[in-house]
């Protein structure tokens, strides 16, 4: 299984950074691989078996930590 998530992140990867190099933007360039990358290390350890806590509290933490000053 891990094969195949590698073949079609690799796939992926194939068909975006021909247009993401043409345009020159290497921010966007390096946003994309960067996400690309977690996305393809949690597929694969979700694959494997790895549990992976939910990030849903963390992410509502920071949210009120940077926003709780303006709401």
């Amino acid at each position: 299984m891990v094969i195949v998530i590698t073949v079609f992140v690799g796939m992926l990867v194939c068909l975006q950074l021909p247009s993401l190099l043409k345009l020159g933007s290497r921010r966007d360039l390096l946003t994309y691989l960067i996400l690309m990358g977690l996305a393809y290390i949690l597929m694969v350890l979700r694959t494997v078996g790895v549990h992976l806590p939910y990030v849903t509290s963390a992410i509502v933490r920071v949210f009120k930590a940077v926003l709780g000053r303006f709401i």
